[in-house]
């Protein structure tokens, strides 16, 4: 490959030489360009012409590149371009943001990356502030802390605006909200998340966000099984108002503790998300996930046998009650000023009262989880990416 003058303009101070290894390292190839862009085509074109057509002009159109996703790693090539030094801090920006889509796109053809990260406070404190400074290059980076459904918030979304959602994340699978106070539990989540939250404290004063959702294990496995011990077969609602009252109390006695008054406003406490399990798989997947799938068949039917035994409400009545922990969360978080985030009622379906079935149509409602697909994750975009785009102190 080779660069004429207006790409070394582009580049400066870079060596052209160093940029075009640049591009190579990122995994930019004149094949892979003209086979993104079929119209390039032209038999007069040579080699170095589609480089120097990418360099100033394509990439500034953001057209696509077909990038080799197998043999790229996306945090190093964002740790290239960064360092790289060009002066040119906007056109480095946009072949960040254009390397990293390209990235993306090819890898997971819905446009949603995995999580760069799921254990951030297993990150150093280096790494964190890696991430961080990639805000020079139109990144949009937040926290995103909670139990496994938290995980629709730590997809990576890079836009041609510039502007793309990085998360830093810390998914606590199986995590209670009522637990986080407990020194004694097996998962201690709650000493990690104070731990995490202390190294990321100056990230968080000079204006980051971040994003907690925990409840839904409370709601979903922990009162069942509770109920299950109790010995009743019978749904008691003033009893699950009790489970849900104690459940939110001790969830914002934690977060009270963690978050100065101060950084409560831009520290968004979720709502839970509906119901996804189907009534039909509701005992066997509830036995499979509270258990795990080491029991032996014996522990597994004696368990079986416990929850067909209760009269577990069905899905829109389990719906309600999401909505009903839902609403009571809203007002204990507001009242401690946090800021509540709605993200349960964009998922419900025209009869506003149960999930709507596109959002478990690969799953269909054999997991506790709403699909992470396309829509899915376009909808939790418009919820918080207002919220993360709020201008940053001296950025």
């Amino acid at each position: 490959m080779q660069a004429c003058s207006k790409t070394a303009e582009l580049c400066a101070p870079m060596d052209p030489s160093d940029f075009l290894q640049l591009l190579a390292e990122c995994g930019f190839t004149e094949a892979g360009y003209l086979a993104a862009n079929p119209n390039l085509g032209d038999p007069g074109k040579t080699p170095s012409g589609l480089t120097s057509h990418f360099t100033e002009i394509g990439l500034l159109q953001r057209r696509p590149i077909k990038v080799p996703h197998e043999t790229i790693d996306l945090l190093a090539v964002l740790r290239r371009i960064s360092a790289s030094g060009i002066a040119n801090r906007e056109y480095a920006a946009c072949l960040m943001a254009l390397m990293g889509r390209e990235y993306i796109t090819q890898k997971w053809p819905t446009g949603i990356a995995n999580p760069i990260w799921e254990n951030a406070d297993r990150r150093t404190d280096a790494e964190i502030e890696e991430i961080f400074s990639y805000r020079e290059f139109g990144a949009l980076p937040y926290f995103s802390l909670g139990d496994s459904h938290s995980r629709l918030y730590q997809s990576v979304r890079i836009l041609a605006d510039h502007k793309w959602l990085l998360p830093v994340s810390m998914t606590c699978s199986g995590g209670s909200a009522r637990g986080l106070i407990n020194e004694n539990s097996n998962l201690k989540y709650g000493p990690r998340i104070r731990s995490l939250f202390e190294r990321i404290r100056p990230h968080l004063e000079n204006g980051a966000t971040s994003f907690f959702k925990f409840g839904q294990v409370d709601v979903e496995y922990v009162y069942t099984y509770q109920w299950s011990r109790s010995g009743r077969t019978e749904f008691d609602l003033s009893d699950f108002e009790s489970f849900i009252d104690d459940t939110i109390s001790r969830y914002l006695t934690f977060m009270v503790n963690l978050v100065p008054c101060d950084l409560r406003k831009r520290t968004y406490i979720c709502s839970i998300c509906p119901p996804a399990l189907a009534d039909e798989e509701w005992a066997e997947r509830y036995v499979l996930g509270h258990f795990g799938q080491n029991m032996t068949p014996e522990k597994e039917a004696e368990q079986l046998a416990i929850v067909k035994r209760m009269s577990i409400p069905n899905i829109r009545e389990r719906s309600q009650l999401h909505g009903l922990f839902n609403r009571q969360l809203r007002q204990a978080a507001e009242r401690a000023g946090f800021t509540f985030v709605d993200d349960a009622t964009q998922f419900l379906g025209s009869d506003g009262a149960t999930l709507d079935a596109k959002f478990i149509a690969k799953s269909k409602g054999s997991d506790v989880h709403i699909d992470r697909i396309f829509d899915t994750i376009s909808l939790i975009e418009k919820t918080i990416r207002p919220l993360v785009e709020v201008e940053v102190p001296g950025v």
